[in-house]
């Protein structure tokens, strides 16, 4: 069934989720939110150890890293590229962030040669695609996922370390806020209704303003909720990652050569599954241009990330061109057609 909006937050989803679940690794542990994972493990870290994070990497995220008081050096990155730049080298009793950008990276081999070269230790991010080859194969000492940015969750995030190599703390108190799932359950309804309704939509817009502070605010390490839990812990619902791969193709098939231009990549490895379609364009103006006229066509592209505090130039102009195309599992091939030929439609030249 084709949606009336694509993109934004996820809505409740009716009935269970698919038979087929690829499992989680042995010993995980589940937070509340992502930046959790990373905190759990500073706070045991050894006195003097830094976190080494991209540039290019979301600033909310990083804001509250700071404010945890965290020894915080940021290095040059950027997706699909190996091209790793410090101004400080890491130490042994360092840990250096690999991020798995849009589901289509693959930094083992990297993170390998820096703990070599360097004797510190490596976490990973995977929240782009939690169960990719490279996640389920990793050799770093730590891994982590925002399950919330690929699943219908109010929260959740799982951490990992590969091989049962190092210890991760359960956090004590459980996330208990329930305003989110209230925006999950009214965003439902409203995508339901045979007509659109105006009143709905400010409801659950306004619910989700407020689930976010009030999840924002929690000083973490928090774990996971009871109800977001009792979605996932049986594992990945891998029916619906195959649908993302499906639905990126089916994007990327369906767009014009003047579409296509922008891409920041338009193929895959084989078992990888991108997060979204991403576009570059040539100016933050025009981005801006074709992400507001994608709004007016009910379709809402989220920007991963904004980056105008960055020292690093890279960042900060990938930041202000780039674009995410929503291909989740909540979207039909039609679904994906209508994208495409509105993008075609607004970049025709």
């Amino acid at each position: 069934m084709s949606q009336r909006e694509i993109g934004g937050d996820f809505h409740w989803p009716a009935g269970a989720p698919p038979d087929r679940m690829t499992p989680w690794p042995a010993s995980s542990v589940f937070f509340a939110r992502g930046r959790d994972a990373v905190t759990s493990v500073m706070q045991t870290a050894p006195a003097g150890s830094r976190l080494y994070v991209p540039h290019f990497f979301c600033g909310d995220t990083v804001a509250a890293w700071d404010k945890s008081g965290f020894d915080l050096c940021r290095f040059h990155l950027l997706p699909e590229s190996t091209d790793i730049r410090f101004d400080r080298v890491p130490t042994d009793r360092d840990f250096v962030l690999l991020v798995n950008y849009f589901g289509t990276g693959d930094l083992a081999k990297l993170g390998d040669q820096l703990r070599s070269q360097t004797g510190c230790a490596i976490i990973e991010d995977h929240s782009h695609d939690p169960v990719s080859p490279w996640a389920l194969s990793s050799g770093a000492e730590y891994c982590f996922a925002s399950l919330r940015k690929t699943l219908p969750l109010t929260d959740g995030a799982i951490a990992w370390s590969p091989g049962g190599t190092q210890t991760l703390q359960t956090p004590n108190r459980t996330y208990s806020d329930q305003t989110l799932v209230a925006a999950m359950a009214i965003k439902a309804a409203y995508l339901a209704a045979p007509s659109p309704d105006p009143a709905l939509k400010q409801g659950f817009r306004e619910l989700q303003l407020a689930g976010h502070k009030v999840l924002e605010a929690n000083v973490g390490p928090v774990g996971i909720s009871t109800w977001s839990y009792s979605q996932i812990k049986r594992g990945y619902p891998t029916a619906w990652r195959e649908a993302r791969t499906r639905n990126a193709s089916t994007v990327v098939k369906s767009m014009s050569d003047a579409v296509r231009q922008y891409l920041l990549f338009e193929s895959w490895r084989q078992q990888q599954c991108p997060l979204a379609i991403v576009l570059v364009f040539q100016s933050e103006t025009v981005r801006n241009e074709v992400r507001a006229k994608l709004i007016e066509a009910d379709i809402y592209p989220p920007v991963h990330w904004r980056c105008d505090e960055s020292l690093d130039e890279a960042a900060r102009t990938l930041g202000s061109r780039i674009l995410s195309i929503p291909v989740d599992q909540r979207y039909s091939d039609d679904d994906m057609i209508r994208v495409s030929e509105k993008l075609n439609d607004i970049l025709a030249r």
